[in-house]
């Protein structure tokens, strides 16, 4: 994923942190705010509490890839912050796919269509 896409700097979560809506379950928090950047951005905090540096970053790389394959489902621009837990370590693919995909519907980030699981 590009660099335009990732948020970076301290200030940046920080202001999400403060002024952003939350969803939050076992496996994860997000923070959402609407963007001022021209297109969606999502970084990611992770403790090393949730395991090692191998796991850390599997979880990472399957979260941007989520991200990645539902940007044009946005209904518009929005910043992110996910906050990775515990819960989220024996998780497949197919489960953090199904949570991030909740918390967005949640948040109203995205539209909640009929027949969508």
């Amino acid at each position: 994923m590009r660099r335009k896409y990732s948020l970076k700097t301290k200030k940046e979560f920080i202001h999400l942190y403060r002024r952003g809506k939350t969803s939050v379950d076992r496996m994860m928090v997000i923070y959402a705010i609407k963007g001022q950047a021209e297109n969606c951005r999502i970084g990611f905090s992770i403790s090393k509490k949730v395991g090692k540096a191998v796991i850390r970053n599997r979880i990472k790389r399957q979260l941007r890839e989520i991200f990645r394959s539902r940007i044009t489902e946005f209904n518009d621009i929005y910043d992110l912050v996910v906050v990775v837990r515990k819960g989220s370590v024996n998780a497949s693919y197919q489960q953090l796919n199904k949570v991030f995909t909740a918390h967005c519907k949640n948040l109203g980030l995205i539209y909640h269509e009929q027949g969508d699981d």
